[in-house]
């Protein structure tokens, strides 16, 4: 009995360590491709900035003012609970 509980164990650190090995591989095939896709995020990004400028400082300015307006509005509302 106990020879048979030993061979599994030893069954069950080679399955382990096989998942183990697995498992790193697909995390890092997921970090390089959330890194790829972050790249391509960002380069469309700066191009779309380099076209069009003045849209992007638009949005960014009308960004800022919403962003804001929600802080100020959060921030009254919690002076009127003390």
């Amino acid at each position: 009995m106990a020879i048979q509980n030993k061979h599994a164990a030893q069954i069950l650190r080679a399955e382990l360590k096989h998942m183990k090995g697995a498992l790193a591989l697909a995390a890092k095939d997921v970090k390089q491709n959330v890194k790829q896709k972050s790249d391509d995020i960002q380069d469309k990004m700066v191009n779309s900035i380099v076209e069009k400028p003045f849209k992007a400082m638009g949005i960014a300015i009308l960004s800022g003012m919403v962003l804001g307006l929600m802080m100020r509005r959060h921030k009254h509302r919690n002076s009127y609970d003390d």
